[in-house]
């Protein structure tokens, strides 16, 4: 499983994740990313309840489209079993 992560601070509720999450999205279909459809996200906090606002560590992730990634791998691997039969 591949996910496009981002970092961020603060307090956060379940509904500010959920812009954190369009935000996210938003940046990588600006940068052509492939992603699952229907978008799988989650969100992760790191830190105790006790933790400051400002010290928490929270991120969205968004689950990538595997097989995109997959395709540099496999061309990779065919250029060396090609150059092994030589």
């Amino acid at each position: 499983t591949i996910f496009a992560v981002m970092t961020f601070t603060g307090l956060i509720n379940h509904q500010e994740s959920v812009e954190k999450m369009k935000e996210l999205v938003e940046t990588l279909k600006k940068d052509k990313i492939a992603m699952i459809e229907p978008i799988e996200w989650e969100f992760w906090r790191f830190n105790p309840p006790w933790t400051v606002p400002w010290l928490r560590t929270n991120e969205i992730a968004v689950k990538l489209d595997k097989s995109a990634f997959d395709t540099e791998e496999n061309e990779n691997k065919n250029e060396d079993a090609q150059q092994s039969k030589m």
